[in-house]
């Protein structure tokens, strides 16, 4: 799930840009296995299989997986520290498992337990060295949760978490550096008379240990939020509150308030208003070589206009965003060093569609933006005025086809907007056949015209790619 824009006043400080979830998949019905194996270029490998379904009334998904590579040169030729023996190949490794169980104990009560973990390994180059410097990583991350209907009209889950993000980094020296939070969040969902409304509190403690010693080494946050949501004929309305008090950083208010009009049967518009903000994190202050000890919490204001079209197959919108964010949090070239842009402003207007055309299913979108430094009117490090998607796919007898390409305008990689990387399109295709009612092969190519383009100045990005995959997924 992806949403847009800032979203402070659900999910407090990470959430100042907008917010990806992810939602393992729950197991239902008889247990059946998955299994998936490809290969492609760059001597790339991978591997998964699992198992879910439901036993005895408990649902589970168990999964795992591994993926190898021997990738591409982390410098590019164009990066000032290149030497020659820097054009090895810059491998890389990952395993990974995840595993969801859940149980309904009567009805509207279900208890849950989510699990995670990876463990990988990554290759780069030295800076102005051709020793091979590597980092190993790993993730974690385990929560149990309890889902109640309190009443026919109240919803109470809570959730209890732990996670952890470990780093090793192999240099001149090893450096270590590791993270761990947490946390506890409970939230209630009541339907009123008219809308539904929203409660919940949270908690998290967040520490960081490693090589160096750290002037704050704990932090705490307590959260409250509130929320509430209604549709009233041909009006809708949303509001939010949260409040979060950070033990490092101190107490901040942020909200939400948004309203849409229904003003045809296929036509809605909407307007929003709202504040955000974000908390420097342990990797922004202390991380080695580039943390800032002075780095303060961003702040934005956002406000918003829209109007959307649904029709059938057919979903347009239409969005003009205004976001003036305080004490930006910046990485510029060529250090790399943690900074901060006093006032900077993301305005523009972003386009999309979703449906059905001449038979091809497409998705589409095209955004004009101008994200600045108010003070000097330069851009923003690392984005782009005008960026565009395109992806069509159809079914052709048993093959399932598809191509996505996407344009970006240039970028600079530095505040004083000296290093231009210029702009890009990259096309890819994929294809999928379906063997018999379980099996498929797919494959997928990427960059198919060999472009050569940079994300950051220097730093190699991968030329034409292809990748071949078998899976196996019983109905």
């Amino acid at each position: 799930e992806i949403l847009r824009g800032p979203a402070s006043h659900l999910y407090g400080s990470e959430a100042i840009g907008g917010v990806i979830q992810i939602f393992t998949k729950s197991g239902a019905g008889k247990p059946r296995p998955n299994f998936s194996v490809g290969y492609g270029s760059y001597n790339t490998r991978k591997l998964s299989g699992g198992l879910s379904g439901e036993a005895d009334g408990t649902r589970f998904s168990l999964q795992a997986g591994q993926t190898e590579s021997d990738g591409i040169s982390a410098y590019s030729s164009g990066n000032p520290g290149y030497l020659d023996k820097n054009r090895d190949s810059d491998a890389y490794r990952n395993t990974n498992v995840s595993a969801k169980l859940a149980r309904t104990l009567a009805e509207g009560q279900e208890i849950g337990l989510d699990v995670f973990g990876s463990n990988g390994r990554s290759h780069y180059d030295g800076y102005s060295s051709n020793v091979d410097y590597y980092n190993d990583h790993a993730l974690s991350a385990i929560g149990v949760y309890s889902k109640n209907r309190v009443t026919s009209d109240w919803h109470s889950t809570v959730r209890v978490s732990q996670s952890g993000d470990h780093y090793n980094d192999f240099a001149a020296a090893k450096t270590v550096f590791n993270t761990d939070q947490n946390q506890f969040s409970w939230q209630n969902d009541i339907k009123l008379g008219v809308g539904q409304a929203m409660l919940g509190m949270e908690y998290l403690e967040q520490k960081v240990g490693g090589t160096t010693r750290y002037a704050v080494d704990v932090r705490r946050v307590e959260s409250f939020f509130a929320g509430y949501q209604a549709r009233l004929g041909l009006h809708s309305v949303q509001a939010n509150y949260r409040y979060d008090d950070n033990s490092q950083f101190g107490a901040h208010n942020t909200g939400y308030l948004g309203y849409g009009y229904q003003f045809a049967p296929q036509w809605r518009a909407t307007g929003s208003i709202s504040t955000a903000f974000k908390a420097p994190t342990f990797n922004n202050l202390y991380y080695p070589g580039s943390g800032n000890l002075d780095l303060r919490p961003e702040t934005s204001l956002n406000k918003e206009i829209g109007v959307h079209y649904d029709q059938g197959v057919h979903h347009l919108s239409a969005v003009y965003f205004d976001n003036q964010v305080k004490d930006l949090i910046s990485y510029p070239a060529p250090t790399y060093a943690v900074s901060q842009i006093q006032k900077a402003s993301l305005t523009g207007t972003s386009l999309s569609y979703q449906g059905q055309l001449g038979g091809y299913g497409a998705r589409a979108s095209l955004d004009f933006q101008s994200p600045e430094d108010r003070a000097s009117g330069r851009l923003l490090t690392r984005r782009a005025r005008e960026h565009a998607s395109l992806a069509l796919d159809k079914r052709v007898g048993a093959w399932f086809l598809g191509g996505e390409w996407y344009v970006s305008s240039y970028r600079y990689d530095d505040d004083a907007n000296t290093r231009r990387m210029g702009g890009y399109g990259l096309l890819n295709l994929t294809a999928k056949r379906s063997l018999d009612g379980d099996w498929a092969v797919q494959a997928r190519v990427n960059n198919l015209f060999d472009k050569r383009y940079e994300l950051a100045q220097g730093y190699g990005t991968p030329g034409v790619n292809v990748f071949v995959g078998l899976s196996y997924q019983p109905k």
